[in-house]
């Protein structure tokens, strides 16, 4: 995710020096403002996205900068906001905190202490969202907001979900492992009737026989549920007892026949009797989800066909994470943010090189295999960046969708002691200057513009590496 920084400022070319400052040395990305109402204005208007962080000069003469922090805080009572004041402005800087100033930051700002802070100010961000998101998760109101998608086959189908959930009628996940089924019945669970009871998981290709027969009989014995040292069932025995949540029925191609049986009959039985004596799974939301196609299983005689039609009703499809291409990078992102709070990895940001090598790969573990990936490239990556030679070594070398991107891949890891790839994605060496300008490029990077240690580990000179950066046109990389 590209970290947006919203600067507010009135002298123009002071506005200039900060974007210049903010963009290229943090790698955050700038939005600005000219003076305080201008910022008021796009926020009240929604003129632009939501930026992650607010950077305004107390020193303005137009509005004041306490005035446009309070005006803030009215709209968006959890908004970052890092003010900068001039030392020993003691009244100025007691003024900004009371209006709602989340750190303060004094003349000059140096580049390390911008970062510190707005790295602060983002994880400290993010750790809410991710607390909220939790929440919702734990409470059982996860909203379809919540789910990340941008294919259109993705979108139309959370759209179907959306109407399914509204009803009682069942329904049913097909997808591969690790496309998010579990996510999308959990997301229907909240937003149906039941969304107050417990939403009870059950693997069928794990349980025993006898929980079915206990589960699925006409009368069901609750002090039966629970299977010592098997399953933790209080959750399914609040569920046969109140008739109210949903029953998530994963891996329901692996049900045996018997079961099936068991289960259809039931379901016969409730629409023929009335709701009071009816069994408990006529008043709960049934959503099976199925790793392979159940009508294949159905046509091997694996599975009923009047179960499969009767929960079928509403069938779901999730297509796997290569055929969803516009959703890779989100979602990577997303895991990044999960893991600058979950595991306190500094903010890092994906560099084109990291969404080059990701597009370019098959993804057969689907999103989980995505979230792994990152997770693990995370623990090689100590700076604000997230480049392709952390996520090369745990790629799987079979499973790239073009020769060009395998041979990137590898030389990515044979570079990844400096990082660099000697080799174009058509597989030719790239010219010495190209490699050259990438290795100062990283430097410059690596060491946070610190063009005296660049030099030094360069093994060259300051006046000559400057002008390299004016042969290689890299002086804004400085």
């Amino acid at each position: 995710m590209a970290y947006t920084v919203l600067v507010i400022e009135e002298c123009p070319q002071q506005l200039e020096h900060t974007v210049q400052l903010i963009r290229e040395r943090l790698d955050y990305q700038v939005v600005t403002a000219l003076g305080g109402e201008a910022a008021i204005e796009h926020f009240m208007l929604r003129r632009m996205p939501k930026p992650h962080i607010v950077f305004i000069n107390m020193s303005m003469v137009g509005m004041p900068g306490c005035d446009v922090i309070r005006t803030l805080r009215r709209i968006d009572a959890h908004l970052p906001i890092a003010a900068l004041t001039a030392p020993g402005k003691s009244d100025v800087i007691s003024s900004a905190v009371r209006a709602g100033a989340s750190d303060i930051i004094m003349m000059p700002a140096s580049t390390h202490t911008l970062r510190l802070s707005f790295d602060n100010l983002l994880r400290q961000a993010l750790l809410r969202e991710e607390v909220e998101r939790l929440t919702r998760l734990q409470k059982g109101r996860l909203s379809f907001d919540d789910i990340i998608g941008q294919d259109a086959h993705f979108r139309s189908m959370l759209q179907t979900a959306r109407q399914a959930a509204s009803t009682r009628i069942p329904a049913l996940i097909e997808g591969e492992q690790g496309t998010g089924k579990e996510l999308i019945g959990r997301v229907m669970h909240s937003h149906s009737s039941n969304a107050d009871g417990p939403f009870v998981f059950l693997n069928c290709a794990s349980m025993p026989d006898e929980l079915f027969r206990q589960l699925f009989a006409k009368q069901p014995d609750l002090t039966q549920l629970s299977i010592p040292g098997l399953y933790h069932t209080s959750g399914l025995e609040r569920l046969w007892q109140d008739g109210h949540g949903t029953l998530y029925l994963s891996h329901v191609e692996c049900m045996p026949l018997e079961a099936q049986a068991l289960l259809m009959e039931r379901l016969k039985e409730n629409e023929m009797v009335s709701h009071a004596n009816s069994h408990p799974l006529s008043r709960i939301r049934l959503i099976a989800a199925s790793c392979n196609s159940v009508k294949h299983a159905m046509q091997q005689d694996r599975f009923r066909e009047d179960l499969y039609f009767k929960l079928s009703a509403f069938l779901l499809h999730t297509k796997p994470l290569v055929q969803r291409r516009d959703d890779i990078i989100p979602l990577a992102e997303f895991f990044i943010s999960r893991s600058v709070v979950a595991d306190q990895h500094p903010p890092c940001q994906l560099k084109a090189d990291a969404k080059q090598l990701l597009m370019n790969y098959l993804w057969p573990g689907n999103v989980n295999e995505l979230a792994r990936i990152i997770t693990r490239a995370l623990v090689h990556c100590d700076g604000a960046a997230l480049r392709a030679w952390h996520i090369a070594p745990h790629l799987n070398p079979h499973a790239f969708l073009s020769q060009e991107a395998l041979v990137f891949q590898d030389e990515i890891k044979s570079g990844e002691a400096n990082g660099l790839s000697l080799f174009n994605l058509d597989g030719n060496i790239k010219p010495i200057d190209q490699v050259e300008a990438e290795m100062i490029r990283a430097a410059i990077e690596h060491y946070n513009g610190k063009m005296t240690e660049v030099a030094k580990r360069l093994g060259i000179g300051r006046s000559t590496l400057y002008r390299k950066l004016q042969d290689y046109n890299l002086e804004h990389a400085a």
